[in-house]
Formats: C-alpha cells, structure tokens, sequence
C-alpha cells in the first residue's frame, strides 16, 4: 500500500517507458550470459529504497546468480490498476509484482506462491497476511501501523498537576459523558481519547496551550478508513463473524460516536472535515494540536527540527486508544505467467535474506523484520516501536472469500464518511455499511 507518508515520484512514468523499452518479458538472456528481470516497485521512499537494493544484487550476488533486476515504475496511483491489466492478459512482461496485503486476493491467482524463498526473517503477521490457504504470495516489504501520537511535554505537565484535574474531570462529563481524570497514553480508551482532546481545545478550556484538542482523517478515502477501524477493533467490533457483517454492532456505533463527538465539540480543525495524512501531519506541525493518531511514517518529520521545529522533541509515541492497530504489508509477488522464474527467485531469495531488508531500511524501506528494525531504532526510534508493536496491537482484518480487503474499505468509506463528521446519523452510516459488507462477505 501506500501509507499516505509516502509521495509519487515526479518521473515515474518516464522512467516505466523507459524500463519498459530497455527490456521486455521475452529477453532470453545478456551477452555475459544472465538473465535482466523486469521487478514492479512503487514510486516513492520504497522504491528508492528497493532501487538501492537491486543496485546492490547486481554488482555483487547478481553476477554470482547471473541474474540483473531491472526496476520499473508504473505510477504509484496506477501501479495496481496497470497490474491488473497484464495481470488479466496472463503477460510475462514483468516477472515480479509490487502487491500488499490488503489487495491479495484480486492478485493471488496471478501469483506462484513463493514455496523457495525462505521467508523465516520476517515477521510472523506479515507472512500469514500475505497467506491465503496456507500458500505465502508475498515476500513482506514494507510495514505500515498506526500510532498515538501526543505532545509529551503537555500531557505530562497534565498529568503532574492534580489542581487540573477538576477542569479535566467537568469537560469530561460534559463531553463524554462521563466524570474521568487524566491517564497516561498507554492505558487510553477511545473516550480518554476525546476526553483529553477536549481538555486542551481552547473554546472548552479557554487555558489550554493548543487551539483544538486533535485532528481527524475525516475524507473519504480508504486509507482513512483504516483509522477509523482502530476505533471499531479498539470498542470491540469487527468486519465480520464468520460470513455475516456485523456492522449493526454496539461496538461499531460506538465507533461512531467517538468520531461524531469530536466533530460536535469541535475538538478537530475544520479542516479535519476534508483531512488525510498531509492534513494530521500539518495540524501537528504547527502547533494547533495536542494529539492525533497517525501512521507511523509520520513520526520521522515531526521529530526533525528542522521540518518540524514545534513538535520535535516533545512529540511521544503510544499504542492508539484501545490497544487495536490496523497493520497491512507491501511485498513482491512473483508473476505466474513470468517466462523466468528461476531467476526471479534467486532475486527474492536474495530479498529474503536479513542483510538485503537491513539494507532496505539504510536505503529509506521500513522493512517487516523485528532485528533490522531495532537495529534502526537509533536514526528513528518508532521503528523500534513497529519491531515489538505489530505483532502485540497490530491487527489484520477478516479476509472475504473473493472480495479484497481494499475493497473493504472503499466500502467503509463511502458509507460512514458522512457520518463520522456529523452529516448523516449513525444509524443511516452504519445500514448503509452493513448493507455493502454483506454484500462483499457474498461474492
């Protein structure tokens, strides 16, 4: 996937033509002998990372194997959709894919599953999302998680003044509904959550430091989707119960409600109504907000000073509210109708191995193995976090029977977006997202 942290390459379709042109899926060979494969990477900090890695297979294990990767990159908005177009056509032009975890299903039967790469360095979730009937169609790449993100320096001092907590305690009752004193981050429920948020929005607490209290992803997008799944997993809830929906659930309009509150009391800048990743990112960056959830990709800005100079060294980390993070892994496939298969697998053998992700992550990856994660901790200390953190929050969410789990979430979106910023009652939001779950869960 695309964690909204990451930006289209500006040369991204010059440089596909010019892979394409340079070398098709029908090359029998190299004049030295080896094999060039045609590998899909996505435009952007994981394909400049990959880039680096292929540079470096080439002119070491690469001549060994006799074999040459060759990049290309298609779009990172068209990367899927030009997939599925060879993809459909059973093409061999490229021997490698670029997939994720959440649109395996649409991907697996164009895919041979990887029965020769060893794939015990990575992370045990990732392998089992890229698992479908016990075979494995992705080598695991990048991870992307969700985080609390807060101003430590503010609810610390919070936390530390108990004259405070009378405040605290009266914007509680008024906008949860219920009497609560301020707890650490870690410990958080989703109405802890707006609690806080309320307590340092200015219009409820005229004292506080930021203006408003948090900031929602509050567009239509699948990927916001994701967030707000946090807040359905982290009340109890879920997609499905074998093959039913159950969407009509206490926990899902509890979710709602979360969202609909901070809307109401205007915890979130109005901007939130129309707000992503860039807009969490923004919110925070200028001081505006005391916390946010976001993907973990966002942490390594706003603690440079230089990009971030109000957040850096203040902003902590926490597991979001409820202890439920959505968690999804980008990966390489390997094409079944590739003309080179052999080849390709000494490619992700190689891939596979710890000191090609190690290199990855020099190179800008966020690699789904726990060891080279931590090793990394020192140059960004939330991929220390993501080393013990997905598999103790992380969840993946239920897979359909032919329906993709992306498509899932568009589903989520188009029906619940309005209502998580107010426009629609929760009733409305919630039927209209049971009615198009049941229908994914039928297909």
């Amino acid at each position: 996937m695309n964690t909204p942290r990451k930006r289209v390459a500006i040369a991204a379709l010059a440089v596909a033509a010019l892979g394409l042109s340079a070398c098709s899926g029908g090359d029998s060979g190299n004049a030295d002998g080896s094999e060039t494969i045609m590998a899909v990477v996505w435009p952007g900090p994981e394909g400049d990372a990959m880039e680096a890695v292929a540079k470096e297979y080439n002119e070491g294990q690469g001549k060994k194997d006799k074999v040459q990767v060759k990049t290309v990159l298609l779009g990172r908005e068209d990367t899927f959709n030009k997939e599925a177009t060879e993809m459909a056509t059973k093409s061999s032009e490229f021997d490698v894919y670029w997939t994720a975890s959440y649109i395996l299903e649409q991907h697996a039967a164009y895919l041979e599953p990887l029965n020769d790469v060893n794939l015990d360095a990575f992370m045990p979730k990732a392998v089992d999302a890229l698992t479908i009937d016990d075979n494995v169609y992705g080598l695991p790449l990048d991870v992307s998680m969700h985080y609390l993100m807060y101003r430590e320096d503010l609810v610390s001092a919070l936390l530390d003044d108990e004259s405070a907590w009378d405040t605290f305690g009266d914007i509680s009752e008024k906008v949860v509904g219920e009497r609560l004193e301020p707890k650490d981050p870690n410990e958080w429920t989703w109405d802890d959550y707006n609690a806080t948020a309320a307590y340092f929005t200015q219009t409820l607490n005229p004292d506080s430091p930021t203006e408003f209290g948090t900031a929602l992803a509050g567009k239509n997008t699948p990927f916001n989707a994701m967030f707000w799944d946090n807040v359905l997993w982290g009340s109890g809830g879920q997609w499905l119960d074998g093959s039913d929906a159950v969407l009509d659930s206490h926990a899902a309009e509890k979710a709602m409600e979360i969202y609909q509150t901070a809307y109401d009391n205007k915890l979130v800048p109005p901007g939130s109504v129309q707000g992503d990743f860039n807009e969490l990112q923004a919110s925070m960056q200028s001081g505006s907000i005391a916390l946010m959830q976001q993907w973990a990709a966002g942490y390594e800005t706003l603690n440079d000073p230089e990009q971030s100079p109000k957040t850096a060294g203040k902003l902590a980390l926490a597991p979001v509210p409820g202890q439920k993070a959505h968690v999804h892994f980008l990966a390489a496939g390997l094409n079944k109708f590739s003309e080179k298969k052999d080849a390709a697998n000494k490619w992700l053998s190689y891939l596979g191995t710890e000191g090609a992700q190690q290199s990855y992550a020099e190179a800008g990856g966020i690699p789904s193995v726990a060891d080279v994660l931590t090793k990394q901790a020192e140059n960004n200390q939330v991929l220390g976090h993501l080393a013990e953190d997905v598999d103790k929050y992380g969840y993946v969410e239920e897979r359909f029977n032919k329906a993709t789990q992306y498509q899932g979430f568009v589903a989520l979106g188009n029906a619940l977006s309005a209502g998580w910023v107010g426009n629609e009652s929760i009733d409305a939001a919630l039927k209209a997202a049971q009615e198009a779950m049941s229908e994914l869960a039928e297909k």
